[in-house]
């Protein structure tokens, strides 16, 4: 017996929402469709080898309708759709909408929060999911689909604005400090590219360090600071600078921002 493949909307094709399409296609296990309000997104779209259609005609057409739209828009898109969701999985990625919110337009469905990153366009994300529903099969559709972007928690909802900060704004934040380590490559003489290659080499072999060897940071650090050396002064000019401090503070500051973003929507009467 053939597998009947699933039929997914992804309402809002814009860059979390190609990076979607772009991670599922490629498995065959799902018939995507997917909606943008530019002409440009409607043509990368196509490219994609994904059907363009409406929102309603989209959130007719499917089963399982992922929201990948801003804040601002999502009233909007889901107001235009509502009467198409009876029975029908929606699955939100958008930063600080709560479940509850989305039942009022979804009354007859089953609602899930998801908050992917942008890793997903290597198959290497980390997904946070939550829903106030106890459908068993329903959640395991939901975390088949996340599972073929990379790996998937179950959490809280009140954890989804931490793990947005987290993890959601995370591949941003490590950017900046990658482009920082090339910076000082540089800086100490060596070529952007050699700086470059080496910074991520570096990044990746530190974290493979970790998980195969079951190590803290701490341990890592220990195995290479030295009495006097190179490494310890370095350190504690990071120590200076307050550098965790600084990053710390940073996720604090879009956790604060994800919270607003919820308040607001709390607030809608």
């Amino acid at each position: 017996m053939i597998n009947q493949k699933v039929k997914v909307a992804v309402l809002g094709a814009g860059k979390m929402g190609k990076a979607i399409i772009s991670s599922l296609k490629p498995f065959g296990y799902y018939e995507i469709y997917a909606t943008a309000r530019s002409k440009e997104s409607i043509e990368e779209i196509k490219k994609l080898g994904v059907e363009a259609l409406s929102n309603i005609e989209a959130a007719k057409e499917s089963e399982v309708i992922i929201i990948s739209v801003k804040p601002n828009q999502i009233d909007q898109v889901l107001e235009e759709v509502s009467q198409y969701l009876t029975n029908k999985i929606v699955v939100s990625i958008v930063a600080g909408v709560p479940i509850k919110w989305i039942n009022r337009h979804v009354r007859e469905g089953y609602v899930y929060r998801a908050m992917p990153n942008i890793n997903i366009l290597s198959n290497g994300a980390i997904t946070a999911l939550t829903t106030n529903n106890n459908e068993e099969e329903k959640k395991k559709i939901v975390e088949n689909i996340f599972r073929k972007m990379g790996n998937v928690v179950w959490v809280e909802e009140k954890l989804m604005d931490a793990f947005t900060a987290l993890s959601g704004s995370g591949p941003a934040f490590v950017c900046e400090i990658i482009n920082a380590f090339v910076m000082a490559g540089v800086a100490c003489g060596l070529s952007k590219e050699l700086s470059y290659k080496t910074t991520l080499e570096l990044f990746e072999g530190t974290i493979r360090t970790l998980k195969t060897k079951s190590m803290s940071p701490s341990d890592v650090e220990d195995l290479v600071v030295t009495p006097g050396g190179t490494t310890i002064r370095g350190i504690i000019r990071m120590e200076r600078g307050k550098l965790k401090y600084t990053i710390v503070e940073s996720i604090k500051e879009a956790y604060e921002r994800a919270k607003e973003i919820s308040k607001n929507f709390d607030a809608l009467k």
